[in-house]
């Protein structure tokens, strides 16, 4: 064969389509990776903002692994609280409504 010419090739129909379906799972993964990229480059450029008017506000400097965890802590007691709160609310109004 001569380099640059074109030939057809017999490709069994099952051939076809299983590789059709694996090009349609790359493109799906490659766009889901990027799509994760930005998520988490964005997080990590607001949790270093956060950190930044943190430290300036309080006139105190703690570091960033330090900051982070105390968030991600926050996020969780928060969290609990928030639940306790709303079953708190939800009992309070229907006393009120009675």
């Amino acid at each position: 064969m001569v380099h640059g010419t074109k030939a057809d090739v017999f490709c069994p129909e099952a051939t076809a389509f299983y590789n059709g379906k694996v090009d349609l799972g790359d493109q799906i993964s490659g766009l889901y990776e990027m799509l994760e990229k930005v998520f988490f480059r964005l997080t990590r450029v607001a949790a270093v903002n956060s950190w930044i008017t943190y430290n300036q506000l309080n006139r105190k400097t703690i570091t960033f692994k330090n900051f982070l965890l105390a968030v991600g802590e926050d996020v969780v007691t928060e969290r609990k609280s928030f639940k306790e709160n709303e079953e708190y609310d939800r009992m309070y109004h229907h006393q009120m409504c009675l």
